[in-house]
This record gives C-alpha cells, structure tokens and sequence, in this order.
C-alpha cells in the first residue's frame, strides 16, 4: 500500500503486436496502469503480481527516498563506471535546480548529453540511449520556455519527440507550444497523444480542455475535464474548466445539457472553489460567471453579458 501499487508494464510484447501500436495512441491498449484506487485503473493488476513488485522493490525504495538530493559531484562519483545512468541522474539534478540556477541547469544538461553516444538506428539496442536523449531534449525545453524563449523550446520538443516518439511528456510540451501560438487544433491533438502514453498525467487532460475551450468546443472541453477529474478528483484546473464549458454551453441559443441544474450546482462548487484555492488567479469576469450561476431568474441570464473563456496559464513542466 505504501507503494501505491501504481506501475506501468506493457500487456503485449511489441514484437508481438504486429501492426498494434504503430501510432502513440495505441500504446494506451498495451499498458497496464495500476493504481490502489480501483476506479482509476486501467486494467486489473492481480495482487501476487503487485506482490512481486513489492519484493523486489522494498530493499530499493528506501535508498532512492534517502534525506537530501544527489549533488552533480556526487553523481559523477557514484556513478563513474555508468555513463548513460549519470547522464540521466546529471539531467534530474539540472531539472530539479532551474527555477533557483538556470545556469547551472543549463550547463548540467549539456554535460548530459556530452555523455550519451548519438545514436545511429531506430532499434531496442539504442533505445536507453535514446531515452536519455530525449529527456535531456525535454528539459532544455524547458528551460527555453521559462525564460519565454517558445520556439527556441519547440525545438527541443519536437527533437526529443524524434528522437523517442513515446516519450507523453515531450508531447505533452509540444501541445503547450501549439497552444501559446493558438493553434489549438493541433494542441489538442499533441494532447491526445500524450493522455495515450501516460494516462496519469493531469497537466496533458487541462492542456486538452483549455485547447478544447479555446477553440470553443465546449463539448469536448467538458468530456476532457471529467475524464481527469474520474482519475483526479481534485484537480482544480479541471474543475474550473468543466464550470467553464458548462457556462458556455448553457449559455447558447440551445442547449441539450443533460441535467442543468446539477451542473449548475456542481458548477457553483467549482468557481467557489477556484475562488478560495486559487486567488491570484481569480478575475472579476470570474465573478461574473460565478454570479450567472447562482441566479435563478432565466430573464434576468440572459440579460447578463457573456464572459470569454478564462485559461490559467499554468504549465506541468514536470521534473
């Protein structure tokens, strides 16, 4: 239980897939994702399965959680004899320092790649190569996209997407790109891609809707929000959004919403919460929803002036 019994293992071999699993979105039906909470699973995991993986993970698991981070001269010490291993453990430390040294980072993270031979071949021989690769790639990212260097980070996004197209994050990233230059189509569909790789990752099912709301499919907005609020239930950025498409919807010449009045009270539930967890990013257009919500006068609605979607500008850079 400590664990979480939270893991990821492909169901089908890849050399057994056959012509499965040639785009990214059909790793989803290949992966297993367990989690404690049953509902959130995406398959089973059998408990002598979840067992072994406790076993073999229990001696491990108290040296990775020891007190204090690895230093980068410790990590060169340590791990001397194990280039490609030191040039991931050289990448996190850089990841985890930018926002308080990104020079440093900076100069972490090309250190990494000086240590990964290039690979040469499309093949499982150079795929831990590759994978380092490209969360170096990712990391440079962003820290291009700190500083507010965006094309200088969809570069780097796109190359570690080349260079391993399973890497959820990086696609994650590229649709983050797409969507501060407001194709939010193609956003959307980065998303997509990044939900099918790792169905856990919350920051790719908000980075969905805030496209989706954007691009004023509100529909779509509503059904990204609530499949992240089935495996998240309290994740603010998607509730606020799913009060946001409901607003939008509701507020059409004609509305097929099943069930409006309990939206509308989920809804109220949703802005009020944003409200007090989220201040800074509170707005009086914010207020003005909140206020749409909580009248009951159908006459004195529609007379309300419509509010534009409102998009937190938050982003899961992720470590």
């Amino acid at each position: 239980e400590w664990l979480g019994g939270y893991w990821k293992l492909p169901r089908v071999a890849s050399n057994e897939a056959g012509d499965k699993g040639s785009k990214p979105e059909d790793l989803h039906d290949r992966i297993v994702s367990s989690f404690n909470s049953a509902e959130k699973r995406t398959a089973p995991v059998p408990d002598e399965d979840l067992a072994c993986v406790y076993e073999v993970l229990s001696p491990a698991l108290p040296h990775i959680f020891q007190n204090g981070g690895l230093q980068p001269e410790a990590v060169d010490r340590i791990y001397k004899d194990e280039p490609l291993f030191r040039a991931f453990a050289t990448a996190r430390v850089a990841a985890a320092i930018r926002l308080s040294d990104m020079a440093k980072a900076r100069s972490l993270l090309e250190q990494a790649r000086r240590l990964v031979p290039t690979p040469v071949q499309l093949s499982a021989i150079e795929l831990p190569e590759r994978s380092v690769l490209s969360y170096i790639e990712r990391n440079l990212g962003v820290n291009c996209a700190i500083e507010g260097k965006w094309e200088e980070a969809g570069v780097h996004w796109r190359r570690a997407i080349r260079t391993c197209s399973p890497n959820a994050t990086a696609h994650y990233l590229e649709g983050c790109y797409h969507w501060v230059h407001g194709d939010y189509a193609h956003g959307a569909r980065c998303m997509h891609r990044s939900i099918a790789l790792d169905p856990d990752f919350r920051s790719s099912y908000i980075g969905l809707s805030n496209c989706y709301l954007q691009d004023e499919s509100f529909d779509l907005a509503m059904e990204a929000c609530e499949c992240c609020l089935h495996r998240f239930p309290e994740a603010l950025g998607a509730q606020f959004n799913l009060g946001q498409a409901t607003y939008h919807i509701l507020r059409r010449t004609s509305s097929s919403l099943e069930n409006p009045a309990a939206r509308i009270e989920a809804a109220i539930r949703y802005y009020e919460s944003a409200k007090s967890q989220a201040p800074d990013f509170w707005t009086p257009d914010d207020a003005q929803v909140l206020q749409w919500f909580r009248t009951s006068d159908d006459l004195i609605r529609v007379r309300m002036p419509r509010m534009a979607v409102h998009i937190w500008r938050v982003f899961g850079w992720r470590p």
